[in-house]
């Protein structure tokens, strides 16, 4: 399975990833590995004697990025794990297996007995979040409490069409996508954000490292993931022990049904206004706390 486009395009994005995790600000340690599937790359910061945190980004991205804001500050609360998914825009490498049989639980039980994970935190963003919940309903005696960030409660049901949300991710992406500069890049970077993103709060390296996803990574090497929609009985698992946080101008996980879902179920949720899609960038500080406060403190 080919991840990038090229040798070259995997070192400009293998080069600018380790200039970000410099930028986290935190000592890490960083691991391969092995699993059915090829090998998991994980960046590990805090302390060993901390809480497990394992934290999955979304798609077209990976952990440098996606925790570059966060890291430094759930390092002081937990170990915090962070992984970058088979198939994304990390450091993972798939094998012939990954693209024959891939199995999201599967990958997840191997992680965990590798990492020797007895009981975890879970956090994720976007199609992490997705991960967050898949993962507690797979192996919830392992999930202490779980945070998704800017995705949706995946409640069956409540689906809303490919299309409606192929219309959303091209709204966000085009035509910028198409001709990709660090121009275009940035303003993708705006359609997501919402009105009260600073755009001189941004790190430059994440915009250059963002422009350089948009033009080496193959989207493609992650459609061998198959999603599911859980039923009351699966929600139930985890209801009680997770917290959602999105933004209320994010159109990918705060379209009418999943709002409505979040109500249905009775689930916690935190609003925040003027926020889209990504979120922990827009409001680091407000994201940690309420991460911390939940998962240490509870409610």
């Amino acid at each position: 399975m080919k991840v990038f486009k090229s040798e070259s395009a995997k070192k400009e994005v293998y080069d600018s990833y380790e200039k970000l995790v410099e930028d986290w600000g935190v000592p890490v340690e960083e691991r391969d590995l092995d699993t059915t599937y090829g090998t998991t790359h994980v960046i590990m910061a805090g302390d060993v004697n901390n809480p497990p945190m394992l934290a999955f980004h979304g798609v077209g991205d990976n952990s440098a990025i996606m925790w570059m804001e966060n890291a430094k500050e759930l390092a002081k609360h937990f170990r915090f794990i962070a992984i970058d998914t088979m198939g994304g825009a990390g450091k993972s490498v798939p094998n012939e297996q990954y693209e024959k049989s891939f199995d999201l639980v599967r990958w997840y039980g191997e992680i965990a007995d590798s990492l020797k994970i007895k009981k975890t935190f879970l956090i994720g963003v976007s199609y992490g979040a997705y991960q967050c919940q898949l993962f507690s309903t797979a192996y919830p005696d392992l999930v202490e409490k779980m945070v998704p960030l800017a995705g949706y409660l995946a409640a069956e049901g409540y689906e809303t069409s490919h299309f409606y949300m192929f219309k959303r991710m091209m709204k966000y992406l085009l035509p910028e996508a198409l001709f990709p500069s660090r121009k275009n890049a940035m303003k993708i970077f705006d359609k997501l954000s919402g009105s009260s993103y600073d755009k001189n709060a941004i790190n430059e390296n994440i915009m250059d490292h963002f422009y350089l996803l948009i033009r080496n990574y193959r989207m493609q090497a992650q459609f061998v993931h198959k999603r599911k929609n859980f039923n009351p009985d699966e929600i139930e698992i985890f209801k009680g022990k997770s917290l959602f946080l999105v933004g209320d101008v994010d159109e990918l996980a705060l379209f009418p049904r999943a709002k409505q879902a979040l109500e249905d179920f009775k689930m916690n949720f935190k609003i925040y206004t003027g926020v889209g899609h990504t979120i922990n960038y827009i409001k680091p500080r407000e994201i940690e706390q309420d991460i911390i406060r939940f998962c240490v403190g509870g409610l």
